[in-house]
């Protein structure tokens, strides 16, 4: 006879199979018995705290309670007060005989603390760690005036497209007042945002014959009709809106003509920092910043005016920042010319993508200047 025992175990607390199987040599017909037990399952031993954990915790605890403006009492401070209370306290004769053999609850207690917190929102104690250091305030380029000045001489011929269809010169053209000029200024400042400037041209070439390009020309012109005439340039149904809207507002507000300041300007509806700085420049012929677009942002960087490009998505670039660093340093009679010289200049030589290197003059002052780009 043969004996034979299969031990099938499944862990976690499933069921444990032993079969028993016997065997005749005579008969060689295997009779088989089973016998099934549950056995509970096996849980990790939680390891007992120590001084070290207790003393961790305790110490988180009052962190804890500390920075949400509440004092924890210790232990032996609570059976301090206690007793000192037992031993002042005079008993009443209606207070009821406390029961012996009984151990009194000695847990701390919570008392509210003056911290010159209360009633604010706390986030918890910041630790130094997470304090950014200062960054060290930027130097620009020491020989930016040079910088400046070989710019002046390879834009003294003024054949750039922003010489030609600009902002400015498209307020003047077609005037008939002050008033219209500053009006037209406006309009196609809001029209050439992330638009080429001939593009703005042709544009503002159609909405005048559309309309003349006055408050009651556009409004009676409609949303549609606007569309139409500034197609392509870009987000034109947006623009075509705001025109619209600006022109109410101007009609009631500001008796037919664009407000004064750059406070007022910025909250007409589609007007940026850029728009308002420019029609404060040559509407009113007011400086009060620095124009910065695309090519300004880009070629302050690459000369060493500003440290402001994203380096890790180059498409989502912050002219506003590279505004403010820059007349943070430059001296306010260089504000008006920086504009229309440096986009002159990233429109014919200094270009976003295969800059002209080797035909430009400021190749021995200028610290991006690239050999492989002649």
């Amino acid at each position: 006879m043969r004996f034979t025992t299969l031990n099938l175990v499944k862990f976690g607390g499933a069921t444990i199979c032993t079969i028993n199987m016997f065997r005749s040599s005579l008969a060689f017909s295997p009779k088989i018995h089973v016998e099934t037990r549950h056995v509970a399952p096996t849980l990790p031993i939680k390891p007992w705290p120590t001084r070290w954990h207790q003393s961790l915790r305790k110490e988180r605890r009052q962190r804890w309670f500390s920075s949400r403006g509440i004092a924890l009492l210790s232990v032996e401070a609570a059976a301090e007060e206690e007793s000192l209370a037992a031993t002042t306290a005079v008993p009443s004769e209606d207070a009821a005989p406390v029961a012996r053999g009984k151990k009194k609850n000695t847990l701390p207690d919570i008392a509210p603390c003056s911290t010159g917190h209360e009633g604010k929102k706390s986030g918890g104690a910041k630790s130094p760690r997470s304090k950014k250091a200062a960054l060290p305030p930027f130097i620009p380029n020491p020989r930016w005036r040079d910088q400046l000045e070989i710019i002046r001489e390879m834009r003294k011929d003024a054949t750039a497209p922003v010489d030609l269809f600009g902002c400015s010169e498209l307020g003047r053209r077609k005037a008939t007042s002050p008033e219209h000029m500053r009006f037209q200024t406006l309009i196609s400042s809001m029209l050439s945002s992330q638009t080429t400037d001939l593009v703005n041209e042709k544009a503002m070439g159609r909405l005048f014959d559309a309309c003349g390009i006055t408050i009651e020309g556009l409004e009676a012109l409609g949303e549609e009709g606007i569309v139409q005439a500034i197609k392509p340039v870009s987000f034109y149904t947006a623009k075509a809106g705001n025109i619209l809207k600006v022109c109410a507002i101007l009609k009631t507000q500001y008796t037919g003509d664009i407000p004064r300041t750059f406070e007022e300007l910025m909250q007409l509806p589609g007007v940026g920092p850029k728009m308002a700085t420019l029609v404060c420049a040559y509407g009113w012929g007011e400086i009060v910043g620095i124009c910065v677009d695309t090519h300004v942002h880009r070629i302050s960087n690459r000369l060493g005016w500003a440290n402001t490009w994203n380096f890790k998505n180059h498409k989502a670039q912050n002219p506003e920042k590279t505004r403010k660093l820059l007349e943070s340093w430059m001296p306010k009679e260089h504000w008006k010319e920086v504009n229309p010289l440096l986009v002159g200049l990233g429109q014919q030589t200094c270009r976003a993508i295969a800059p002209k290197c080797g035909d430009c003059k400021l190749a021995a002052v200028c610290p991006s200047y690239s050999a492989s780009a002649e």
